[in-house]
C-alpha cells in the first residue's frame, strides 16, 4: 500500500482524525467500544495463565472481527523529538514489511507543548489475519513494549486497537458495535465512559 493510497482509505472512512488509535474513541464514540483483557480490569499479566487469558480475549474478538486469512492492515507507530523518520520498536514483525505513510506532528494536535516537539511516525503493513498469527505482537503490546499499534480491514471501516490492559475497537455502525458490547458485556470497561 503506497501512502496515497492509505491516506485515500484513512480520509474515506475516518476523516475527523489522524491515524492515532486513541483518538479513534473520542472521534466515533458512537462506534466505539472497549474491552479489558483480564478479569476485574487488571491491567497486566503476573502469571502464565493471565498471559493465556489477554491472547484468548484478543484472538476471540479477532476471529470475530476479522475473517481467517483476511487481508488486514496493521499500523505501527515510530516517536521522535523531529520530523527525521524513525521506525517503530521491538516490533516482531520485521520493518522490511512497512511502508512509511507519513507524520503526524501530535504537539500540534494536542495542543501541548511542555515536553517538546513529538512527532509519530506511521508505518502500515498489509497481511492476513491469522488465528494466533500475532500473539508475540499482542503479547509485546500487553507488556508495555510496543505502543499505539491498529489492527485494520483493508476493505471496511473496522478497527481493533489493542494497549496494555485491553483493547479499543470502532466498528462500522452504533447498532454492530451495541450487537459487540452485549456479547462482551463481562469484558467491558466499569468506568462511566466505558
Amino acid at each position: 500500500m503506497t501512502p496515497q493510497q492509505f491516506s485515500e482509505f484513512w480520509n474515506k472512512y475516518f476523516p475527523l482524525c489522524p491515524p492515532v488509535g486513541y483518538m479513534l474513541r473520542s472521534a466515533y464514540a458512537d462506534r466505539w467500544f472497549r474491552i479489558h483483557t483480564l478479569p476485574e480490569s487488571k491491567r497486566y499479566a503476573e502469571t502464565e495463565r493471565e498471559y493465556e487469558e489477554i491472547l484468548y480475549r484478543h484472538n476471540t474478538l479477532f476471529a470475530e472481527l476479522f475473517g481467517e486469512g483476511e487481508p488486514i492492515l496493521l499500523v505501527a507507530t515510530g516517536y521522535s523529538s523531529t520530523p527525521e523518520l524513525e521506525q517503530p520498536e521491538n516490533m516482531p514483525i520485521g520493518i522490511d514489511s512497512f511502508t512509511h505513510i507519513g507524520v503526524v506532528p501530535m504537539h500540534i494536535i494536542e495542543d501541548d507543548d511542555e515536553e517538546g516537539a513529538r512527532y509519530w511516525h506511521i508505518w502500515v503493513a498489509e497481511l492476513c489475519w491469522q488465528l494466533h498469527g500475532f500473539d508475540s505482537l499482542l503479547k509485546s503490546v500487553a507488556d508495555d513494549e510496543i505502543e499505539n499499534v491498529m489492527f485494520i480491514r483493508s476493505h471496511e471501516p473496522v478497527v481493533y486497537s489493542p494497549y496494555d490492559g485491553g483493547a479499543d475497537i470502532i466498528l462500522m455502525t452504533p447498532e454492530e458495535r451495541d450487537r459487540y458490547r452485549q456479547q462482551y458485556t463481562s469484558w467491558l470497561s466499569k468506568h462511566p465512559e466505558g
